[in-house]
């Protein structure tokens, strides 16, 4: 029981990526379910997305927070080569943040393209240096027959995949319907 109560008193630190709009209403509200004074959150937001800082700031005042600005991948209307590219220099430059970042044990993300290299920075992390990390991938409400570009790259790669119909359930073995959580 000891050991219980000393885990319940240490700092836990989770990874959030936030993407712009909808996907960051989406995570907010699933991060309200969470229940825990000790938690610090390091939230990742792309370059100039300062409205989704401003929402989880609010949200999220009486928690310990950190806010990573990183490149977005693909701009709209940019080719999938350019954003390929640009992933490559992205995935390196996330190495380094979640390097200093060393204490996240829980990644969550729901989908937005500025998700892809976080998760592929700490999945790096995860099998290079033997870090323990869970990553689980929470796809948007709104994909009901179809998983979304991050959902399908990074399926394969979570350690939890949540979607939010039985029809993604029963299409993806791996994938976990819980109803709507918000």
């Amino acid at each position: 029981m000891e050991y219980y109560e000393d885990i319940q008193n240490e700092d836990i630190e989770i990874g959030v990526v936030l993407g712009s709009g909808g996907h960051t209403f989406e995570i907010l509200e699933i991060l309200k379910l969470i229940k825990n004074d000790n938690i610090i959150f390091h939230f990742f937001c792309a370059n100039g997305d300062n409205l989704s800082k401003e929402k989880a700031e609010k949200e999220f005042e009486k928690y310990r927070t950190n806010f990573v600005f990183i490149p977005r991948c693909r701009n709209i209307g940019e080719s999938y080569l350019i954003a390929l590219i640009k992933f490559i220099f992205i995935f390196i430059y996330c190495i380094f943040l979640t390097y200093k970042l060393n204490n996240i044990k829980l990644l969550i993300v729901n989908g937005p393209g500025t998700c892809v290299p976080v998760v592929f920075s700490l999945l790096f992390k995860k099998y290079i240096f033997f870090k323990k990390i869970k990553i689980i991938y929470i796809e948007s409400v709104c994909r009901i027959y179809s998983l979304s570009l991050s959902g399908k790259i990074l399926y394969r790669f979570t350690d939890m995949f949540v979607v939010f119909s039985k029809h993604l359930q029963n299409k993806y073995k791996k994938a976990k319907f819980y109803g709507y959580l918000f």
